[in-house]
């Protein structure tokens, strides 16, 4: 997703003006410099079947959440998985249950750069939007 707003920035090309960018000009870091100004959030989306299915993943400096639209459909029977990668970088504790402000601030997040991005959502049988639900 970076490569795009990159190869932009190199030729000096304006993107169209109704596309939303999603990525970031790498040109810094491709230089051997740390990107300060670059958001340290990484937003995953996936409405459709994909490995897990339905899912949406935030990564937000060392916390990832997981938000399962078809909870059911996981292995982890959850909508709401949460871990500190720096703590459990493979992913084996998941910590929805015991940190629910964390979870609450992380789903804020997540819902509001889905909505900032337009975003589409999986549909149920019934063909209505799931729209991700907070804790």
């Amino acid at each position: 997703m970076d490569i795009y707003p990159t190869v932009l920035a190199v030729t000096g090309t304006q993107p169209p003006a109704d596309y939303t960018l999603d990525g970031t000009d790498l040109q810094t870091q491709l230089e051997g410099h740390r990107n300060t100004s670059r958001d340290e959030k990484f937003l995953m989306h996936f409405p459709h079947k994909h490995r897990s299915s339905y899912f949406t993943s935030l990564r937000d400096g060392d916390w990832k959440l997981v938000y399962h639209y078809r909870p059911n459909d996981n292995p982890a029977k959850t909508p709401y998985e949460l871990f500190d990668l720096a703590k459990d970088p493979f992913e084996k504790q998941n910590l929805a249950e015991s940190k629910p402000q964390v979870l609450r601030k992380m789903m804020a997040t997540m819902t509001a750069s889905l909505q900032e991005q337009s975003a589409l959502y999986p549909v149920d049988a019934d063909g209505n939007e799931m729209v991700p639900k907070a804790p």
